[in-house]
């Protein structure tokens, strides 16, 4: 007999690939307002985040040492074809892959580097730029996250899941969530599932949209997970009146290429849209017609400045 909570929930997920297709295409503007209406329901806005995460992890490549590589050039271009793949896993091939033993290790990416990698649980972390994880994957499953960004997709296994960062620690239950450790402190933001983060004696249970901020002052901030974060793993970013500054100094942690405005008050312009980050060569000339600039590219640095 057919469950028709199944039936239901692939229907969501193809519509939340078609989205994510949409709002990856040149046309994904004239589709924002709808999108918007559509991302605020919680339930979409969880499936919209799987198939971001599936449009990251790609195609399994090769499985080595217990995990999976993927380099950031052999992302998965089909989303139907991630699909396809999420609905393989959501059929058991988590299941399928869990429990497979111990994993000890450093997993590190360079800079301008995203790279997935599933674990010898079948439990995936995302690594953005400059990001170093280290890996105890025995009685517990234990990841410390040395620096950098990551995000975190939970498979099922009896054994305790537990990312620490700093003075962070959090438990994951069955989940998707993301964890950063810089110079301005740490954080954890949930996408869906439930996790508890302790931190100074303090543990403080999540839901998905929520996130916790750790400052390097030392306070502990409860805050609303921002959603312009979601599609980071496809190396993209969503910006809401932000200074152009910070659009360049978020592209910047990419390279190779370093972005450089040049002339008074071009910091200072206000930015909103769906950007790719991590390809300056395409960003940049998508900024200068945004405000009527030019693009002076040469060795390794490229220009932006007034017409």
């Amino acid at each position: 007999m057919t469950d028709p909570s199944q039936g239901a929930g692939d229907a969501l997920r193809r519509e939340a690939a078609r989205w994510f297709a949409r709002m990856r295409g040149p046309g994904a503007e004239r589709w924002r307002a709808e999108f918007d209406v559509w991302f605020a329901v919680p339930e979409h806005r969880a499936a919209y985040n799987r198939a971001s995460e599936v449009f990251g992890l790609g195609k399994l490549l090769r499985d080595e040492g217990g995990f999976v590589e993927l380099p950031r050039r052999a992302f998965a271009r089909n989303v139907v074809a991630g699909t396809a793949a999420a609905g393989l896993l959501g059929a058991g091939g988590w299941l399928a892959l869990a429990g497979r033993g111990r994993q000890d290790g450093i997993v590190a990416t360079r800079r301008g580097e995203i790279r997935a990698v599933v674990l010898a649980d079948g439990s995936t972390a995302t690594l953005d730029t400059e990001t170093r994880l280290a890996l105890q994957i025995g009685a517990e499953r234990r990841v410390t996250l040395v620096h950098g960004r990551a995000r975190f997709v939970v498979a099922p296994d009896p054994r305790r899941f537990v990312v620490t960062a700093g003075t962070s620690t959090v438990v994951a239950h069955g989940t998707v969530f993301d964890v950063t450790r810089e110079a301005g402190g740490t954080a954890v933001a949930l996408l869906e599932g439930r996790v508890e983060v302790a931190d100074a004696g303090t543990v403080l249970p999540l839901a998905p949209g929520e996130g916790i901020r750790r400052e390097a002052s030392g306070g502990l901030v409860r805050e609303r997970a921002a959603s312009r974060d979601a599609e980071w793993p496809a190396g993209i970013a969503v910006f809401e009146t932000a200074r152009l500054a910070e659009v360049i100094g978020t592209a910047n942690r990419y390279g190779p290429e370093t972005l450089v405005l040049s002339g008074p008050g071009l910091a200072d312009l206000k930015v909103s849209g769906r950007f790719r980050v991590n390809d300056p060569r395409l960003l940049a000339p998508r900024l200068a017609r945004m405000f009527g600039l030019r693009v002076e590219a040469e060795h390794g640095v490229i220009r932006l400045a007034r017409a």
